[in-house]
């Protein structure tokens, strides 16, 4: 059986909302879409897949198609240097089972996971540690905050991980509970 593969390119835009809905479209299927990281400052994407060896081709070349239509880059502007519409396109072999660290890693960035609890997740002064906590103990504590049960609640807890979906959650928790210091 062959390894599910990762794939994490590199558009030259960050700041068109409508040409970043069309790209995540196009890279949204047949393979899995997991987190879409846009800056407006270097002017670029970076956009998380996970699939098979054939879905992401698939995938792959139909994000690449879009971007090369939509991209202008004689109009383009960026702290980042260029070389196309599609920058980088690697690919990388993960390990059996490791979707969910993917995913929880993807989630913990773009929910800004280390701004509060630090870079490391091992939490300062009034906000707790997050690394190598027992995964139950998180998923519980993540779902209360956001589901807006957890007597005393943080709001910036609530506001992190609203609508964040129960298999996201677990995938976080994975994440956050195997983070060693």
């Amino acid at each position: 059986m062959a390894l599910p593969l990762e794939s994490v390119p590199n558009m030259s835009e960050g700041r068109d909302e409508a040409t970043l809905a069309a790209l995540s479209d196009a890279f949204g299927s047949p393979a899995r879409l997991l987190d879409v990281h846009a800056d407006w400052d270097h002017h670029r994407s970076v956009f998380t897949l996970v699939g098979s060896g054939e879905e992401l081709v698939e995938t792959l070349l139909a994000g690449i198609a879009a971007a090369a239509e939509r991209i202008d880059l004689r109009e383009h502007e960026g702290a980042h240097p260029r070389i196309g519409a599609a920058d980088v396109v690697p690919l990388v072999p993960l390990e059996p089972g490791a979707e969910p660290a993917a995913r929880g890693a993807a989630l913990a960035r773009d929910r800004g996971c280390g701004s509060c609890h630090l870079p490391d997740y091992r939490g300062q002064k009034h906000v707790p540690r997050l690394d190598n906590q027992p995964e139950d103990y998180l998923l519980a504590a993540m779902k209360a905050y956001r589901d807006n049960t957890r007597a005393g609640s943080d709001t910036s807890m609530n506001a992190a991980l609203y609508q964040v979906g129960d298999d996201d959650l677990r995938a976080l928790a994975h994440f956050l509970a195997h983070q060693t210091r």
